[in-house]
């Protein structure tokens, strides 16, 4: 799902169609995928990263202890709850500032009255074959 600004399709839309995805799994690929060693990055951006990649979580397992540990004191701790919970820094990793609350928010919390249909990426197939036939097709591929 990549939904950016007022986008007209949604105000337009009649249905909306979510994809969505375990969220540890997510939060482990969105991890890796804006982690400094595995981007370019430069100035601020890298230095805001450094803070967070370097500085505090260099793999997410460490962020996963951090996180356990509750230590509510801990500047890394703050730092990965806010993160994790979509309220950190988009610079920091932008897959979790754009997380499924900020989707809801643009979409079915915008306008409840509107269909929602949604797939799980980790069940893609049996999903979109149970979709074809709620919408009046075959479950035959």
């Amino acid at each position: 799902v990549h939904i950016r600004g007022n986008n007209p399709a949604i105000r337009d839309a009649s249905t909306f169609l979510i994809t969505v995805r375990n969220p540890i799994a997510r939060l482990v690929s969105s991890f890796d995928h804006d982690h400094v060693n595995n981007t370019r990055v430069i100035g601020g951006v890298l230095d805001r990263r450094n803070s967070f990649y370097k500085r505090c979580f260099p793999t997410a397992q460490v962020l996963a202890d951090v996180l356990e540990s509750n230590n509510q004191t801990d500047y890394c701790y703050q730092l990965g709850k806010k993160t994790v919970q979509g309220h950190g820094n988009t610079v920091i990793n932008t897959h979790l500032f754009f997380n499924y609350e900020n989707y809801a928010k643009m979409t079915t919390q915008k306008y409840p009255e509107r269909e929602l249909l949604v797939v799980r990426t980790e069940a893609l197939w049996e999903d979109v074959t149970q979709l074809e036939v709620a919408l009046g097709g075959s479950d035959q591929q």
